[in-house]
């Protein structure tokens, strides 16, 4: 089982800075395994392991099919259990939206949580 928090909004509601935030948070009692577009805060993926030997993914690219798909790569490759991920709200992109849904291959086992940083409107 997995846990996928998703960290949902439109273009710059603060996707890439929670991402980088939590990056830091962890990055002081993790190993850092890889970190991908290391020089981009916009696609910037890192992979870090607990104490417990799990894998932590988060990716902050959520942008465009290609940056996407990169990203699915990615989670082939690094088998994670806890992935935290930048997407955009199904009601402003539902076309970015469902390719990170199917890039993230969520099966019924895993554990969803969103976290919404859209702004109500006034």
């Amino acid at each position: 089982m997995r846990k996928i928090i998703l960290i949902q909004g439109r273009k710059n509601a603060g996707k890439s800075n929670y991402i980088n935030e939590k990056f830091n948070e962890l990055k002081t009692n993790h190993t850092i395994i890889d970190i991908i577009n290391k020089n981009d805060w916009n696609t910037v993926i890192y992979i870090l392991e607990n104490n417990s030997n799990e894998i932590i993914i988060l990716n902050s690219g959520s942008d465009s099919h290609e940056i996407i798909n990169g990203f699915g790569e990615i989670i082939n490759k690094y088998p994670a259990h806890i992935i935290y991920t930048a997407i955009r709200s199904k009601s402003k992109n539902p076309r970015l939206y469902q390719w990170m849904i199917d890039a993230l291959n969520i099966t019924t086992e895993d554990n969803v949580e969103v976290i919404d940083l859209e702004q109500p409107e006034a």
